[in-house]
């Protein structure tokens, strides 16, 4: 059975990773307030779409089997650290790819946490 602890992990991976996907739909709106062509926008709608379909995959599978899960969002985390080379900048990292490390984090702790 669950305990209330890893349940709690569970939770709270679950809600912080809700909400990195609702700031990533909202940010990916701000792609039609550019000067460019129809097409252009869309197309970068679409790679933020993209992006975003990954993470909801990730948390279907997080919800399914917590370990594959976190390192579904630390795998991402790090090909979205090396992408957009966040590592660079320390607020580009805490914004972008540390949240994602978190999320994978707590995850993976949840599935340890079940086997005790």
């Amino acid at each position: 059975m669950y305990s209330h602890k890893t349940d709690t992990l569970q939770k709270i991976a679950s809600i912080l990773s809700v909400i990195y996907v609702l700031i990533i739909v909202i940010t990916s709106l701000s792609a039609f307030q550019s000067e460019a062509h129809f097409i252009d926008k869309l197309l970068l709608f679409m790679s933020y779409q993209v992006f975003t379909l990954l993470l909801i995959g990730s948390l279907y599978s997080a919800k399914k089997n917590s370990r594959l899960g976190g390192y579904l969002f630390i795998v991402i985390g790090a090909i979205l650290t090396l992408y957009f080379n966040t590592y660079h900048y320390i607020l580009s990292f805490l914004a972008i790819s540390l949240p994602l490390f978190v999320i994978g984090i707590l995850f993976i702790a949840n599935s340890i946490k079940q086997l005790n």
